[in-house]
């Protein structure tokens, strides 16, 4: 069976892997990858591209060029699943479902262990109010912060991507009364409350309706 661009192209990747290189590191010429994986200087270009696309390598022409190891960002896995979300006419409500499925997991994990210095990093993040009626960032951190803190960089990255595929649902952002403002930190803080409190059945039930009611805002 002849060798194709995706075989070349995965085993690169196992190289890059095994040899624990670091983004920077300059791979070996094309001459030298041609001897080394036994394969045309045509069928390594391919597999080159395909790397490239995906984001894991720069290839530079010219003098003081090469091919450079990049390293994957949570940026491309946004990306992609934006991409994803859009092509299968995934509804806002399946997005929003997952979000709320991975934050219930990170709260119930957080109950059965969240160190001080965790709680305390949680807590500062729910305290945190925004000065404008369009500023939602600190909302969106709060929820960033909680899945990070269960301490997952699986999941996390799972989490900021699919966080980054609501906005292909969400075409303009509606303002934030101060009232919505207020409710939005004390059903943080409330959550908060119910992780040092280590109830995990109601940590879940807060994150699902806190989700869900921040829902009907962004599409009422």
């Amino acid at each position: 069976m002849p060798t194709t661009r995706f075989t070349v192209a995965q085993q690169l990747l196992e190289h890059i892997f095994q040899a624990e290189l670091e983004e920077g590191v300059t791979l070996p010429s094309e001459r030298e990858l041609c001897r080394q994986f036994h394969v045309s200087r045509g069928v390594l270009r391919e597999s080159l591209r395909l790397l490239e696309f995906q984001g894991l390598i720069a290839v530079r022409p010219g003098r003081g060029g090469g091919i450079q190891i990049r390293r994957p960002t949570v940026e491309s896995v946004a990306r992609d699943l934006a991409l994803v979300v859009r092509w299968e006419r995934t509804t806002l409500a399946e997005v929003i479902r997952a979000r709320a499925m991975l934050e219930a997991m990170c709260v119930r994990e957080l109950c059965r262990s969240c160190p001080p210095s965790r709680l305390r990093r949680l807590r500062h993040a729910a305290a945190r109010r925004g000065t404008n009626p369009y500023d939602f960032s600190p909302y969106n951190r709060f929820h960033h912060v909680l899945v990070a803190t269960a301490n997952n960089r699986v999941v996390t990255q799972l989490y900021r991507g699919l966080f980054r595929a609501l906005y292909v649902h969400l075409k303009a952002a509606p303002e934030l009364s101060d009232e919505r403002h207020d409710a939005s930190v004390r059903a943080h803080e409330a959550i908060v409350d119910a992780i040092e409190a280590r109830d995990a059945d109601l940590a879940e039930r807060l994150v699902s309706s806190h989700i869900e009611s921040h829902r009907d805002y962004m599409t009422g």
